[in-house]
C-alpha cells in the first residue's frame, strides 16, 4: 500500500511540475504580438471548429434516432454522467442529445459545471465561441466518439 500512496505522490508531483510549466509557457505566448495572418488563421480555424461542431451535434442526433439506448450507453462512457441525468438535462435545459454532450464535454474540459457551460449558450453564445473562451478544441472528443459510433 505504501508502494502506491508513494508512485500517487510522485505522479502528482510531475502532473504538477507539468501543469505550472505549461502555465508559464501559456503566459509568455499570450504576450506575443499576433500578427494578421494568425489571426486570420485563427478565425479559419474557428470556422473548422464550428463545422466539425456542428456535424458532432448532427451525428449524435441522428445515431439516437436510429438506437437511442446505444448512444445513450456511448455518451455516458463518455461523460461519465448518469442516462437519467442526460436525459433531466436535455429535457430541462432544451437543448438536443448532441448539444448536452457538447455541453459535458466543454464542461469536462474546462473544469466548469455543465450549468456554467449552458449559461453561456443561453447567452447567445456559439459552441466554438465557448470552446475559445477556455481555449478548448473538440477535435479529441469528436474522433474519440466517431470511433465509437463506427458499427
Amino acid at each position: 500500500m505504501r508502494a502506491r500512496a508513494s508512485v500517487f505522490a510522485v505522479v502528482s508531483l510531475l502532473l504538477t511540475l507539468a501543469t505550472s510549466s505549461i502555465a508559464v509557457e501559456r503566459a509568455r505566448l499570450s504576450s506575443v504580438p499576433v500578427s494578421s495572418k494568425q489571426k486570420s488563421q485563427a478565425a479559419t480555424t474557428g470556422r473548422d471548429e464550428s463545422g466539425a461542431i456542428d456535424k458532432l451535434i448532427a451525428d449524435i442526433n441522428a445515431a439516437a434516432k436510429a438506437n437511442k439506448g446505444r448512444m445513450m450507453r456511448i455518451i455516458v462512457i463518455n461523460t461519465d454522467v448518469a442516462a437519467s441525468t442526460l436525459e433531466a438535462e436535455k429535457s430541462r435545459t432544451g437543448l438536443s442529445l448532441g448539444e448536452v454532450y457538447v455541453a459535458h464535454s466543454l464542461a469536462m474540459a474546462s473544469h466548469k459545471s455543465f450549468n456554467q457551460i449552458v449559461a453561456l449558450k443561453a447567452k447567445e453564445h456559439s459552441w466554438v465561441k465557448i470552446a475559445q473562451m477556455h481555449n478548448i478544441s473538440l477535435r479529441g472528443s469528436t474522433a474519440a466518439l466517431k470511433e465509437m459510433l463506427k458499427e
